[in-house]
């Protein structure tokens, strides 16, 4: 079949560079992805798709599509495609011409309720189609803002300049936002040309890379590492990620600072020189911080010691103002901070942070009950949680609003605080994205958990929901952090418990069975979407776990741990195979069984699994009690399986006495849920040999 690549270059003024992660997962052509249904709906498959991104360019490059297809498709009833004179009707001539089609490529589909229009074309060429797909693309991206620039009232991050669209070396032609696709495309601002005019795919990077332009957003980021590596940085894969955003051209610069500046605690000088300069803090031998850095500029053009210059100055005076922030903030002992707290308001439906504050009092009061935590002074933890949020009144603070926590526990050291809290201070806010260090102390967990839970509870009952790709209050992210704290200190927490707690002290009115399923379901997720993320754990072992709930968190990771490592092993495939069979049977009768009568059973068979069934269930629950799942599986197959199969094969469950039939269902039952009530629903694992054994 002859194949053509197909290019989408969307052509802009400079994106904020925190805007370009999610696009580019969203142009990625995931499956199920809203990008690749579009093509799906008009019988396009998506074999390879690539996306990159520069501060003015967003890329979409898909190989391999069909130059032409064939397409079969359905219109309108019969009874309204045609009047009673037999003449064609305007709904079908509007079917026709949006389909670009006429009579002859018609005919009549009888296989539904109902005749119906059947559109038949054959070598239907592609780029037509794409025509109409390509401006959805750009409709389908979000911002977190946009902004509107012409008549034509298309919000996008930042004006839109030029369209280019290609499907091998044809122009995909289409207007969109007051303009219309091309096959010109611009390099970098200052050091390309000013228009490029692109023949084919292979030759747009080409062009670009001739124009001084890294659009490989890999490419572009390993090449300012590896230069930050030679100079010994500072890690900051954060700001790393961010620069990588900000240039199409990365050229360095490095520079100095005064020696003064190092006496600033080095979480203040790192996220001033990361915030308002946005260059790399370079380090000694021994890993300590040192008076040098590494600026990333977009291209090299200008009087390089000028522009030296000018970054050493402005980071000169923004240290000046951080020293000096510090000195002023440390004057008073940070209880004084905190008791500003009760006229800062966290949400204007949740009230004061003060508020919020003793919220937190009870909810880590509530946890370390919970959680069975030792070695916990009760007085350190109020008092840790009732300075958490002292230092968001600081200067300090205020100026670099990602020290919250940081900054609490340098304030309260300085303040003579026990460290035991000082480090719980620093702890709370733990972890705060993706990889970053846990809360080490036992203290610190508690602190951590408490404000997780309650920013979730509250906002859920407010409801302040994460929808779609975006998620205002991290609600997604606290999420994961809670999940990553309870599996990684391995800390017992019933989720309903939790939240009825926390829903009995927090504002709001949503009614509270609705919000309870709609957290736990939350949860659900995001278990789900950590333990396939984080562990690479096989899917249908995730959901089979995931199936009958996942109240006890650090438990369901357990149970996954334990499933995973036997997933090989016979006794697991006799386990799986006892829980498909009674499930598949309970499945299909229409009858509902609850317990057995012993005297009831007739059968040989059924009266030994009976008694097997009443020997094993004791042993099998104190396995799970003792948390061996390994064990419990074992034993649980071993005991059952031949004598289910057995049954199976001698017994007939649906027989015309309703008593037996039902009985017999509930011996199957009994047998069914003592697995998956206390482990995992093994129906839902994807047996690869069974076509296999079976045949």
């Amino acid at each position: 079949m002859n194949t053509q690549d197909l290019l989408l270059e969307i052509g802009t003024e400079e994106i904020p560079s925190g805007y370009f992660n999610h696009i580019l997962d969203l142009l990625s052509c995931r499956e199920e992805g809203s990008i690749r249904g579009l093509f799906a709906a008009k019988n396009i498959n998506l074999h390879k798709a690539f996306s990159y991104s520069t501060p003015r360019r967003i890329v979409l490059h898909i190989k391999d599509i069909p130059v032409v297809q064939d397409i079969s498709m359905l219109g309108p009833p019969l009874r309204i495609a045609h009047d009673q004179q037999n003449r064609p009707t305007k709904a079908l001539m509007a079917f026709l011409k949006k389909n670009n089609a006429s009579m002859k490529d018609i005919a009549i589909d009888k296989s539904g309720q109902e005749p119906r229009i059947l559109l038949k074309k054959k070598d239907v060429p592609n780029a037509q189609i794409l025509t109409g797909i390509l401006p959805d693309i750009i409709r389908l991206m979000d911002f977190p803002k946009t902004m509107r620039w012409d008549n034509s009232g298309f919000a996008f991050a930042r004006p839109i300049r030029w369209l280019l669209a290609i499907f091998g070396e044809k122009v995909i032609s289409f207007e969109f936002a007051g303009l219309r696709s091309s096959s010109i495309t611009y390099g970098h601002r200052f050091l390309g040309h000013k228009k490029i005019k692109v023949k084919n795919v292979e030759a747009y990077f080409k062009l670009l890379d001739k124009n001084y332009v890294v659009w490989d957003n890999e490419a572009r980021k390993a090449k300012i590492l590896s230069y930050l590596e030679k100079k010994r940085w500072h890690d900051n894969k954060q700001l790393l990620n961010e620069v990588n955003n900000l240039v199409e051209f990365p050229v360095f610069i490095e520079g100095e600072f005064r020696e003064e500046y190092l006496k600033i605690p080095g979480e203040v000088l790192l996220a001033s020189m990361s915030k308002h300069q946005r260059v790399f803090c370079l380090e000694n031998k021994k890993g300590e911080l040192v008076n040098r850095f590494v600026g990333v500029i977009n291209g090299n053009y200008g009087n390089r010691k000028q522009i030296k210059k000018n970054f050493e100055n402005v980071l000169g005076a923004r240290l000046k103002d951080a020293l000096f922030f510090y000195e002023a903030d440390t004057k008073k002992p940070i209880q004084f901070w905190s008791e500003g707290l009760k006229g800062v308001i966290f949400h204007k439906k949740l009230g004061t942070v003060a508020e919020k504050i003793e919220r937190l009092k009870k909810i880590g009061l509530f946890l370390l009950k919970a959680t069975g935590i030792n070695g916990c002074d009760k007085n350190y933890l109020l008092r840790a949680i009732s300075l958490c949020k002292a230092d968001l009144l600081t200067q300090m603070v205020r100026e670099f609003p990602s020290l919250q926590g940081v900054i609490g526990r340098y304030y309260a050291l300085h303040s003579n605080e026990p460290e035991p809290v000082a480090d719980a201070i620093g702890e709370h806010y733990l972890p705060r994205f993706a990889g970053d260090d846990l809360p080490a102390t036992n203290l610190g967990i508690l602190c951590s958990l408490a404000d997780k839970i309650d920013n979730i509870v509250c906002y859920f009952k407010i409801g302040k929901f994460p929808k779609g790709g975006w998620d205002l209050y991290a609600l997604r992210r606290q999420a994961i952090a809670i999940i990553s704290i309870l599996q990684k200190k391995k800390l017992p927490l019933s989720l309903s418990d939790t939240f009825d707690f926390a829903y009995s002290i927090c504002p709001g009115d949503f009614n509270k069975e609705k919000l309870k399923n709609i957290f736990l379901d939350f949860f659900k997720d995001r278990f789900i979407y950590f333990s396939k993320m984080r562990f690479g754990y096989r899917h249908d072992i995730i959901e089979a776990v995931a199936a009958r709930g996942i109240d006890d968190l650090y438990n369901s990771f357990l149970k996954l741990e334990s499933l995973n490592s036997i997933i090989d092993e016979h006794y697991f495939e006799k386990s799986r195979s006892v829980v498909e069979r009674t499930y598949n049977i309970i499945k299909a009768s229409k009858d509902s069984a609850d317990g057995v009568l012993p005297a009831l059973l007739q059968a040989p068979e059924e009266q030994a699994l009976y008694r097997e069934l009443k020997q094993l269930k004791p042993i099998f629950k104190r396995c799970c009690a003792d948390r061996e799942y390994v064990k419990a599986t074992q034993v649980f197959g071993e005991s059952l399986s031949d004598m289910v199969h057995d049954f199976f094969d001698k017994v007939m469950v649906n027989v015309d006495n309703k008593g037996l039939r039902i009985n017999r269902l509930g011996l199957l039952s009994c047998i069914n849920r003592l697995y998956i009530d206390n482990i995992a629903d093994l129906s839902k694992i994807v047996n690869e040999n069974k076509t296999e054994r079976e045949g």
